[in-house]
């Protein structure tokens, strides 16, 4: 599947529904195969609807403001209904705790056993470009577009 039709199947709701619903807002990469593949899991397991996603490349929620957007180029990010933020590893726990219910998500917050989902998050976003090429190669979901370090990359305009 070509990379453009994954972005359109990914449902992107405008900020102002999403201010008025009080969902969690997830912000990912818009570029990242594996990335979109997770959101697409999200939608899918999400009944009660209390999530909604954006690239960082695009979105627009008031609740972004430009630090956090800057992070969002290396690690996944969800803004609590509550305004509160997540990054990372943390960020996936609060999602599966959220989709599922599931106490151990917590236990592991709690507990000092973040810095394992810490360490396994670090690890897959820093290799994602090659899982993904893998993965795309295996027809299970798009390659990255994310350049990896023997490309050569320009200059951000941001």
């Amino acid at each position: 599947m070509p990379h453009t039709n994954e972005r359109k199947r990914i449902q992107i709701m405008k900020p102002s529904t999403v201010m008025a619903r009080k969902q969690h807002l997830i912000i990912w990469d818009g570029d990242c195969g594996l990335c979109a593949t997770f959101i697409r899991l999200v939608e899918r397991h999400d009944r009660r609807r209390q999530f909604t996603a954006a690239p960082w490349q695009i979105c627009s929620d008031k609740r972004l403001d430009d630090e956090t957007r800057l992070r969002c180029r290396d690690a996944v990010h969800v803004i609590a209904s509550n305004n509160e933020v997540f990054a990372a590893g943390r960020a996936v726990l609060f999602i599966l705790h959220e989709l599922s219910g599931w106490t151990v998500f917590k236990f592991a917050q709690s507990r000092g056993v973040i810095w394992l989902f810490e360490l396994v998050y670090r690890v897959v976003a820093l290799n994602r470009h090659r899982i993904s090429r893998v993965a795309a190669t295996l027809h299970l979901f798009p390659a990255c577009t994310i350049r990896t370090v023997d490309q050569k990359v320009a200059p951000r305009n941001d």
